[in-house]
Parts: structure tokens; sequence; C-alpha cells
């Protein structure tokens, strides 16, 4: 009896000190995985607002102007193995020191600090603030931006739709909420740029922004969803201001509307009555 009293209790020490390195393992993982996190998000509160800036006005006759962001460039990405197509995102840095540049001297705005397929394919739709994409064609070792205006663009996603790709772009032009910047907090407007002709089209809706879209599936229609600005402030609020649904075909390039008059009319009854 002894015996088996002493291995039982042998036993249950040995279970027990299992039991305990398992619960020290998990809980050593989950507070490494707890500071990551909160690195992460503290990394994150650390970073400033990069918006982009509208250039301060220049006095009359005065060609200087005062730079205070900096492009910088993004990882390239392959959209095209077989042609070899890379797309690499521009960004944008506030610089700590703003510098004045004469805009007459091209030379002076930018300082590199050198001496002299399938059908049908949907990519990752990329978020973040950029201010321009650059279509690097290997092959033919080319470079182009696919705008020529300052930008801001909040997201992108490379899709082939019947054998012919586009970039599909979410961004702005103008400063719709008047705060002296380009971000995702103006009215948006939809933009499709074919990398087979390299043209770029823009599709808006007035006193609407662009809340996001949708690619149908196996087809070459995109469902986008704007947002009305009801009250006139340059900006849109999905939560308090209605969201209506059109409809892009990227064969023709009309956008309608996806959900007729009559069927809204009957829909906003429902809820009235």
């Amino acid at each position: 009896m002894d015996k088996l009293t002493r291995y039982n209790q042998r036993l249950l020490a040995i279970t027990g000190t299992m039991v305990l390195a398992t619960v020290g393992i998990l809980i050593l993982t989950g507070g490494i995985v707890l500071a990551v996190e909160l690195t992460r998000e503290y990394s994150h509160s650390q970073q400033t607002d990069n918006d982009i800036t509208l250039a301060k006005e220049a006095k009359k006759g005065d060609s200087t102007i005062i730079r205070d962001q900096e492009i910088t460039f993004q990882s390239p990405q392959l959209i095209d193995t077989v042609q070899a197509i890379y797309l690499i995102p521009v960004s944008q840095v506030n610089l700590k020191n703003p510098e004045e540049i004469d805009s007459d001297n091209f030379q002076q705005l930018l300082d590199l600090g050198s001496s002299g397929s399938r059908k049908f394919r949907y990519g990752y739709r990329y978020t973040g603030t950029y201010n321009n994409l650059i279509v690097y064609r290997q092959q033919q070792a080319s470079l182009e931006a696919v705008f020529n205006k300052k930008t801001s663009i909040s997201s992108y996603q490379n899709v082939t739709i019947h054998a012919h790709q586009y970039l599909l772009i979410e961004g702005n032009t103008a400063d719709t909420n008047g705060d002296k910047k380009l971000s995702a907090d103006d009215l948006k407007s939809f933009f499709v740029y074919d990398l087979a002709t390299k043209e770029l089209k823009v599709f808006s809706v007035k006193s609407m922004g662009l809340v996001d879209f949708y690619v149908t599936h196996g087809s070459d229609e995109i469902i986008l969803r704007f947002a009305k600005d009801k009250d006139l402030n340059g900006e849109i609020n999905k939560y308090e201001e209605p969201v209506y649904l059109k409809k892009l075909s990227l064969s023709s390039f009309v956008m309608t509307d996806l959900i007729d008059q009559q069927t809204l009319t009957n829909l906003q009854r429902l809820i009235d009555e």
C-alpha cells in the first residue's frame, strides 16, 4: 500500500508540474502577443499626420514655395508575372524642417542625394495614404505615373477582367472640406487606370463621396457605394448620411444607378408610413 501511495503521489506531482508548465507557457505566449500588439498600437499612435498638405500660396512675383512634405516610395508589388509589370505606391513624409524651394528651378525640386493571364483575376486591395502609383514595366525598362496632379489615394486594387488589366483606385483631387489638406475625409471619387492603353478615367457624383467599391464575380461590373453629403460640409458620414449604389461597366465605362428610382421610392415609403 505504501508503494502504491508513493507511486500515486509521484504521478500526481509529475502531472501537476506538467500542468503548471503548460499554463506558464500559455501565459508567457499571451504576454508576448499582448506586448507586440501594445507596441504596434503605440507606434501607430506616434505616427504624425501625413495627409497631403496643399501648397502655401507664394507672394505675387515670388516663385518660392515652402516644401513641408517629400515623396517616399513603398515596396514594388508584382501585378503581372508574364509581362513583369510592377506597381510602386508613392506616399509622402512630413519634413521636420520645411524647405524653401524655387519652383522655377526644377533641378531643386528633388534632391536625390547623388553627384551627377488569366481571363479574370482579382488582386489584393491595398489601403493607406498614397499620392500616386507608378507602373514599372521591367521588360520595357519603362516607368509611368498614374496621376499627373496632386491626389490623395485611399485604396487601390489590381484586377484582370476579360483578360484586360485595370487598377481600381479610391481617391480624391479636391479639398472639399476646406481643411487645407487632401485626405480620406474629403469627398472621394473612383478612378480606373487601363494598363494597356495607359488611360485614367474618373467617376464621381456631385455632392457625393465614394464609400467603397465591390468587384462582382465573373463580370466586368463594379458596384460603387456613394454617400450623399446632405449637410454640404464637404465630408460624408456613412452612418448618418444615405448611401446609394451605382454600377459601372468596364466595357462601356458607363455608370448608372443600381437601384431604380421607383424601387427607392417604394422602399422609403415602407419606413415613412
